[in-house]
């Protein structure tokens, strides 16, 4: 409400505005009175979307009542002065702003930077106060990191989010993943990362987005039943539309229908056009010699891959399978909520594979899954093999984090300052310059 003007008292009561004593001694305002009581009430209780048709409907049954044939009297200019001040009141109060966007997680109050993480049977539903609804899929693991009056950055650390947001002028949402960001308007979406396969999906139900990574030539557009997919190992990207339902790739999932799209590392003919980038060779002879734990694990079975890498000896395992595979190991073992053996598998693939991108990947995998003082050595260790690797800035951000809540003030220092220089706009930023005791305009 702008300053100075009250609507709690009128300054001048008209003569007959005046209360009147009904029946039972209760107290009638007459219509004067109740124009300015449904402004009173809009704006006492102004939603976080304003509900125009409800202030409307107040008003103007309030002035019908006014100007009826029944009631009109010598005041009627009053009451059509009363009218253009509702209305010029009404639309001062819409043009005040969006309120402040809340969120709840399940049915608790959530708050910006809190670890949200989804069970591995059921979904986590994330309701926003202006409509926008979100969920996290089973297994899956993020955080919303920033949130505000025009809307949310959301951060997938690994799994599947969809979301259906809510189009409204000027309102901003993104999800990133890994080293992917999706920039939304109005859209219904899904996101999904694997950090351990380091493989991206993104499929648009309704709407547009942009999405921005590695691969992605200067980003990409999507709009409804588009789908896109980006494996940083083969350095390949997928663009298309949803094919059938029927036919579903290795991991389970609808297909995209095979769309040509240039990358940095698509050869190029005599006339400059793309070639198709080759694809591994999936055939019979390579699925048989994999192991069964292997095969169950990449085709989402993470339970069934556990219990058969128990079967055939995990110690075996440890010592004998590729780095790659110990990846994919650990991965399943976190699903099962096999903690230990999701450890066992990275530290056996950091001994495997030493300054590999695999084992600077195992180093991320077990600062998450460590306590903040370990974490932020292995953090540290990600930073020192990959220091441009692909999850660099998350691995930054982690070790900020990872600091702050081990209260190693000295290391949290060292941490911010690192991170403002090298990501000043990055999702950790706000953080370290809170370490750093320095405001937004000292950047």
């Amino acid at each position: 409400m702008a300053r100075g003007v009250s609507l709690s008292r009128p300054c001048r009561q008209a003569p007959h505005a005046r209360p009147v004593v009904g029946s039972g001694g209760a107290v009638t305002h007459l219509p004067g009175e109740r124009l300015f009581g449904a402004l009173r009430e809009a704006l006492s209780r102004r939603p976080p979307r304003f509900d125009h048709s409800r202030v409307r409907r107040g008003v103007l049954e309030a002035a019908a009542d006014r100007t009826s044939p029944q009631r009109r009297t010598r005041g009627s200019r009053f009451a059509l002065a009363a009218i253009g001040l509702a209305a010029a009141l009404a639309v001062t109060i819409s043009l005040l702003g969006p309120s402040a966007t809340t969120f709840r997680v399940a049915e608790h109050s959530g708050r910006v930077g809190e670890v949200l993480e989804a069970e591995s049977s059921r979904a986590l539903a994330v309701s926003f106060s202006e409509g926008t609804q979100v969920s996290l899929r089973a297994g899956s693991r993020g955080r919303v990191s920033r949130l505000d009056a025009h809307g949310a950055r959301i951060e997938l650390e690994r799994g599947t989010v969809a979301a259906d947001v809510v189009h409204r002028p000027g309102s901003s949402w993104t999800f990133s993943a890994g080293p992917f960001e999706v920039h939304v308007l109005g859209t219904q979406l899904e996101v999904a990362w694997d950090p351990g396969a380091e493989q991206f999906e993104l499929k648009v139900a309704r709407g547009a987005v942009r999405v921005r990574g590695p691969v992605i030539q200067g980003g990409q557009e999507l709009r409804s039943g588009q789908i896109c997919r980006v494996d940083l190992k083969r350095q390949v990207m997928e663009l298309g539309k949803e094919s059938a339902a029927g036919d579903r790739n290795a991991r389970g999932r609808p297909g995209p229908e095979p769309v040509a799209v240039p990358s940095a590392s698509a050869p190029a003919d005599a006339t400059g056009s793309a070639l198709p980038v080759p694809v591994p060779s999936t055939g019979e002879a390579v699925e048989a010699a994999k192991p069964s734990w292997l095969l169950l694990a990449q085709v989402g079975k993470p339970r069934e891959a556990v219990a058969a890498a128990d079967r055939a000896g995990l110690g075996v395992i440890y010592g004998s399978a590729s780095a790659e595979s110990l990846l994919e190991l650990a991965r399943a073992a976190r699903l099962a909520g096999r903690q230990d053996i999701e450890r066992a598998a990275l530290l056996a693939c950091r001994k495997r594979a030493p300054g590999q991108a695999a084992a600077a990947q195992a180093a991320y995998l077990l600062g998450r899954a460590s306590s903040p003082r370990e974490a932020a050595a292995w953090f540290a260790a990600y930073l020192q093999d990959q220091p441009r690797g692909l999850l660099a800035r998350e691995a930054s951000g982690r070790l900020l984090e990872s600091h702050v809540a081990a209260k190693d003030h000295a290391g949290a220092v060292r941490a911010a300052s690192q991170y403002l220089a090298t990501y000043p706009s990055g999702p950790h930023a706000a953080m370290a310059r809170q370490v750093l005791g320095v405001g937004d305009g000292d950047k």
